[in-house]
């Protein structure tokens, strides 16, 4: 399992496609630490392809920060908690199972 750290690339930790990776790269955001100092609608608005919105930047941000902060944690339970609004390993830990389970089945609906 690899241990990320905010020098990462951000293409790597977050299992990017070819394209999307090459995109950031040329706005300047190759590392984690800089994904996280974005704005994610200034992101959305340089990428300029509507398939991503601000809601899918701030999820990368937090799918991001998780698997720094959490290096055991599996990168497919990372994602699903990003995207469930889970944005740190604290905010994880301090969840009660009946919180987590609903906040994931939420992505279900």
């Amino acid at each position: 399992m690899a241990h990320w750290t905010l020098e990462s690339n951000v293409a790597d930790v977050l299992s990017l496609g070819p394209r999307t990776a090459g995109r950031l790269l040329r706005l300047g955001v190759r590392t984690v630490e800089q994904l996280l100092a974005a704005k994610p609608q200034a992101v959305v608005e340089r990428l300029r392809d509507s398939r991503f919105n601000a809601e899918i930047v701030a999820d990368w941000q937090r799918e991001a920060r998780l698997l720094i902060e959490a290096p055991t944690l599996p990168t497919e339970a990372a994602r699903l908690l990003a995207i469930a609004g889970f944005s740190t390993a604290h905010r994880v830990a301090r969840a009660t199972p009946t919180e987590l389970l609903a906040a994931l089945e939420q992505l279900t609906d």
